[in-house]
């Protein structure tokens, strides 16, 4: 028998896979992005081609209900069903969705940047969601010590975001209630992947560490220190009634501030490796086939640019300090004060026989105090590839993989030393418009558990997502 929203999430799933059996519609603007391989004077104007705009066309969620210039609204729907085929605990499937909506309140912001005032650079910001689901989590049925999806959280409505923002065109201020540590670890290639320990944490999991949808009070503070380097700061609170084990009961609707709580702080340097950000990919139209794309060192006729959907070059170096009664993975009832980790991550192009653009980006974080920290080593690293398919020359071929090097106090429930947890994720971002893409996909999960208990696992998923 399939559940309702399994039926509901087909039937998603299928409607938009009709839509992939005809090339992808693109549409060409004029772009005075420079050709390195043309000449100087046909560098001048050169056809882009990008994602259609879709349903909304040009308008947003905001100019399509005529909201007034000092309000703005948007919305996504995410949705990753899952489904384990093969080791681990057992064989079951997982659904999850997400429908967040976000709203902003500023004069600023239908202004250009020239004519803002100081008032017009401030903004608040609300961000809600709903979360539903089957419990209890996909991974702790199959037996996998760290979640499969992105989206981890209780069935129901959660606050994910209340805040006050300043933005400029070299700082950015953001104080308020519910803040995280996601965009203080983040790194633009984690976007790309389904699996949680990639997807924007670093696998950080000491206990009350704040990640969206749980929250914390705080504040980050950004500024860019010349045209390629930035810093970026911030302090959050750390509660286990906030971030931690009590914060579901609450769905994020908790403001209180005690003085037991601690804070944890981090700081992460941005180095850019190129000076033009998204630059348009080379490319030209395969002259027997106006439908397909070839690699511009063909030498064929025809040179355009492509939307670039890749990450840009970038290097980072950053450290996170915590501070808070922390208990011991080796006796509960001992607690350890401060808690270190340092990471850096790096995300480089490269040139491959395949495809228009590509990305090789690896990531590591090291945890200092193995006696609290589950995951004290973690390593990542995968690659993207845009265009492997030449009559889709926008969507992404994407592999990630992760280890979580555990504790050497670790242990399962019955005492077991558990050593590691691996994952290789192998997905393929079908772009269908600006507002609408799928991205089907598989995970390997190795040494699910940690401590040899299950074999290794192998779960198909698709993950759909709609913004508007």
């Amino acid at each position: 028998m399939i559940p309702a929203h399994f039926a509901k999430a087909r039937a998603v799933c299928i409607a938009a896979a009709l839509l992939l059996w005809a090339p992808l519609g693109l549409r060409a603007q004029e772009s005075a992005a420079p050709d390195a391989v043309a000449p100087e004077k046909q560098a001048k104007e050169l056809e882009v081609l990008r994602t259609p705009k879709g349903v909304l066309e040009a308008a947003s969620l905001g100019t399509l209900l005529q909201l007034p210039d000092w309000l703005d609204l948007s919305a996504s729907w995410t949705a990753e069903p899952m489904g384990n085929t093969q080791g681990g605990a057992t064989r079951t499937t997982g659904y999850i969705d997400q429908l967040d909506l976000e709203v902003s309140i500023s004069s600023g912001l239908r202004k250009k940047v020239e004519d803002q005032q100081e008032w017009d650079r401030w903004a608040v910001r609300l961000s809600l969601a709903n979360y539903m689901g089957q419990p209890p989590e996909f991974n702790e049925e199959i037996g996998t010590l760290f979640a499969l999806q992105e989206l981890v959280a209780d069935q129901g409505f959660w606050l994910q975001g209340l805040w006050v923002e300043r933005l400029d065109s070299s700082t950015k201020l953001r104080l308020g209630n519910n803040y995280n540590l996601d965009e203080l670890v983040y790194a633009p290639a984690y976007g790309f992947y389904v699996n949680s320990t990639i997807n924007g944490t670093l696998n950080l999991t000491l206990p009350a560490y704040p990640f969206t949808p749980f929250n914390a009070a705080g504040g980050q503070f950004s500024w860019q220190l010349n045209e390629r380097l930035s810093a970026h700061y911030g302090a959050v609170q750390l509660s286990n009634q906030r971030g931690g084990s009590q914060a579901n009961q609450w769905h994020g609707w908790r403001f209180n501030v005690a003085g037991s709580d601690g804070i944890v702080q981090a700081l992460r340097l941005d180095l850019k490796l190129s000076d033009q950000e998204g630059e348009p990919l080379m490319a030209c139209r395969d002259p027997d086939d106006r439908g397909s794309y070839l690699r511009h060192n063909k030498g064929c006729d025809g040179l355009l640019g492509l939307e670039n959907n890749l990450p840009d070059p970038l290097l980072q170096l950053g450290a996170v300090a915590g501070s808070w009664r922390f208990p011991r993975l080796d006796d509960p009832q001992r607690w350890e004060n401060r808690a270190h980790t340092i990471f850096s991550s790096a995300t480089l192009p490269i040139n491959l026989p395949v495809g228009h653009g590509a990305r090789l980006w690896g990531s590591a974080a090291v945890g200092t105090e193995p006696a609290i920290n589950q995951v004290p080593l973690f390593l990542q690293g995968g690659l993207l590839v845009q265009g492997v398919l030449q009559n889709r020359p926008l969507d992404l071929l994407i592999l990630g993989l992760s280890r979580s090097s555990l504790s050497p106090y670790a242990r399962t429930d019955d005492g077991k030393r558990q050593s590691f947890e691996g994952m290789v994720e192998l997905g393929y971002l079908l772009k269908i418009t600006e507002n609408l893409q799928l991205q089907p996909g598989a995970q390997w999960i190795i040494n699910p558990g940690g401590a040899g208990q299950y074999p290794s696992v192998l779960a198909p998923s698709l993950q759909a997502s709609i913004s508007w």
